[in-house]
């Protein structure tokens, strides 16, 4: 039997009723991606590149709009009543954001928007998706109907195998300072980030690493502000991101000395003199950052080219790793950058206006990763790794207990 044959029976036994229940008994070692479209209001579930199951879905109603973009499943609770709609049953809910967006059984699923906000399922198809994912597998809600793709580009990392990452050993070192010119800023210890091996042939299994690539918002910059204001000993105090009276006086003494208008708030020539004093070159316009089981461990700045061009929004997910060698899949979502990014950044505000859609590969070949910061990549890549990428930096709903939320827009 050919694969076009195997997979044109797998897809009737998987899209029977009990077929997600199948699908889950089987251990599919695919990451599973959950794709539901308010358009079509359709939930789909691919395996890899694989479609396995649909159903018919509601989403939120007018004045209760469910949002678009990439989420994760955080929590998941076989019985949940709701916090905030009048103790409203939600069983076998599986949630997407700490601010009461989840997927959901319900008796009311005409096909139409008709909730306050999350995506209900019918009461069969809930149970059995309940019983098929885990946490962290990633859920992307857009208006149109998307699927993931296989790709293959060069600036996704392969991974390294359990020998080559024992090999390697514990090479990443804890920073104390927020330099944005090192090659990371760690956050968590370095035990965090390494599987424990006991010989070259048993690496402990490691949870996904997920990343997330944006722009260098006005936190970001105004920590490498406060940064490079103390290199040059003009006292920011703390490199925090937050410009207090203390950050304010020494950035109006930097300017006059520059010769710029002495505001205290800070702008892009701001941004561009004090890399310019600091001998630093060029500023990135890039930051990457990663968590792993939710946790923030590093983000450090990257380089990219054509930075005025929108880096749209996508994600990229490693759905094998054979022999060493990461299989990816990747998806891109309908998105537009948020007026308030162009402020500090070099995006072209024009640009950002006009630009709705990019390309995945093309994103890809503007991202500059230095070999060790590649080489580090890939020794913590495992199946299920992910990458993110948004123009508009970390979102609200990003925060403790979370991946990587990344929230689109159209307007």
């Amino acid at each position: 039997m050919d694969r076009r044959s195997f997979l044109g029976l797998l897809s009737v036994a998987l899209l029977a009723p009990g077929g997600i229940r199948k699908a889950a008994a089987s251990g599919s070692r695919q990451p599973l991606t959950i794709c539901v479209s308010l358009d079509t209001q359709r939930l789909v579930v691919f395996s890899g590149v694989d479609e396995i199951a649909s159903s018919p879905i509601s989403s939120g109603k007018a004045g209760h709009a469910t949002p678009t973009g990439i989420f994760s499943i955080l929590d998941k609770r076989t019985f949940h009543r709701s916090n905030i709609y009048s103790n409203a049953p939600m069983p076998h809910m599986q949630r997407l954001t700490w601010s009461g967006i989840a997927l959901h059984a319900s008796n009311h699923v005409p096909g139409y928007p008709a909730s306050h906000g999350c995506v209900r399922m019918p009461d069969g198809f809930a149970r059995d998706l309940f019983a098929m994912t885990q946490l962290q597998a990633h859920v992307i809600i857009t208006r149109e109907s998307i699927s993931p793709q296989s790709i293959r580009h060069r600036t996704l990392p392969d991974a390294l195998s359990p020998y080559d990452r024992l090999m390697a050993g514990n090479l990443e070192l804890r920073l104390d300072t927020l330099d944005p010119h090192a090659d990371g800023v760690e956050v968590a210890s370095a035990g965090q980030m390494n599987a424990t091996a006991n010989d070259a042939g048993s690496v402990e299994p490691r949870s996904p690493l997920r990343l997330f690539l944006t722009r260098r918002t006005h936190r970001e910059l105004t920590r490498d502000a406060q940064q490079l204001l103390n290199t040059l000993g003009f006292d920011a105090g703390a490199a925090d991101g937050f410009a207090g009276p203390r950050t304010t006086d020494a950035l109006r003494r930097f300017q006059r000395e520059a010769g710029l208008t002495p505001s205290g708030s800070l702008s892009k020539a701001d941004i561009d003199g004090l890399y310019e004093a600091a001998g630093k070159g060029d500023v990135p316009a890039g930051h990457l950052y990663a968590r792993r089981d939710f946790t923030p461990i590093f983000d450090m700045p990257v380089h990219l080219k054509a930075p005025e061009r929108p880096l749209g929004a996508h994600l990229a997910t490693v759905s094998a790793i054979t022999a060493g060698r990461a299989t990816w899949s990747g998806l891109t979502l309908t998105d537009r950058p948020a007026p308030s990014v162009a402020g500090l950044t070099a995006l072209d505000p024009e640009t950002a206006l006009t630009a709705t859609q990019v390309d995945l590969a093309s994103t890809l070949d503007r991202l500059q990763l230095t070999p060790s910061v590649a080489e580090r990549l890939s020794r913590e890549l495992t199946v299920g790794s992910s990458l993110a990428i948004s123009d508009n930096g970390l979102g609200t709903e990003t925060g403790k207990g979370t991946d990587f939320i990344v929230l689109t827009r159209r307007g």
